[in-house]
């Protein structure tokens, strides 16, 4: 294995356990929907999963997209950066909605779970993908 293909092995590795740091992150915050915790709590959570993402996201930008030069319109992996900003849009108006009160106050698991759920799903569709064509291609690339 040459050096070049080595050192994108590193980084897809890097990538993975990120997207594992991230999926860890939605079990804490849909335990502390399920449990009905206090909107302080699940706001930390949210919050901290959403710099979670942001650093992700700017660490792939970083190590896989730009270096790849796969960062354009309307291929693979300016479809899978158009995913990143709707995912940052939909975490950014949940900490929104709970920072202004407009989830039930108790924010029972039926209320505020099905939000959570939808963006766990998204993310998780967003990685799966993300995980098989662009690492893929970084792969054949490199």
């Amino acid at each position: 294995m040459g050096q070049k293909a080595e050192r994108i092995g590193v980084r897809l590795a890097s990538l993975r356990r990120e997207h594992e740091d991230v999926l860890n992150s939605f079990k804490l915050v849909r335990a502390a929907v399920e449990a009905d915790a206090n909107s302080g709590r699940v706001f930390g959570l949210v919050s901290g999963l959403d710099d979670i993402l942001e650093a992700h996201f700017a660490h792939e930008k970083r190590s896989l997209y730009t270096p790849l030069k796969l960062a354009v319109e309307g291929n693979p992996a300016g479809l899978m950066l158009a995913e990143h900003a709707e995912i940052a849009r939909t975490i950014k108006t949940l900490l929104s909605d709970l920072s202004q009160g407009t989830e039930p106050s108790s924010l029972s698991c039926d209320k505020l779970g099905p939000r959570i759920g939808a963006l766990q799903r998204l993310v998780f569709d967003h990685m799966r993908k993300e995980e098989k064509v662009i690492f893929w291609i970084a792969e054949l690339e490199l």
